[in-house]
């Protein structure tokens, strides 16, 4: 995922005047916000825990912080605290509570997951 982020392109519906071939925009950060939000696709299998987003000469951290499902007309979702534990929620099953999985974010299951949800990380600037 860094690396789409990194190089984030979307090819363009306009054509170069010149020869004809189709134009790509490519798009970089200006400021770090403090939360992203990223749209997964069906071949993306592991999700990186930390990623990096570079603005106006300086890096920023962002830690995985929850992974929304959709699946038979129904939202869940996996939230991940500061302490790397991760936890489920799925407001039909488990109502108000969220219930425990794992400390471990490699066991984050990927199948029927359409956003996950990054956060900056204000103690680590450089």
């Amino acid at each position: 995922m860094q690396q789409y982020i990194k190089n984030f392109t979307a090819p363009s519906s306009s054509l170069c005047r010149e020869c004809g071939i189709g134009l790509i925009r490519s798009f970089s950060f200006v400021l770090h916000p403090p939360l992203i939000s990223v749209e997964l696709w069906k071949g993306l299998r592991v999700l990186e825990p930390i990623i990096h987003i570079d603005a106006n000469g300086s890096r920023r951290l962002y830690n995985l912080r929850g992974v929304i499902y959709f699946s038979c007309e129904h939202f869940t979702a996996r939230v991940v605290n500061c302490n790397g534990m991760v936890w489920f929620h799925d407001g039909i099953f488990t109502g108000k509570r969220l219930v425990y999985e794992s400390s471990n974010m490699s066991s984050i299951p990927m199948s029927d997951s359409i956003l996950a949800i990054y956060i900056r990380d204000d103690s680590h600037v450089t």
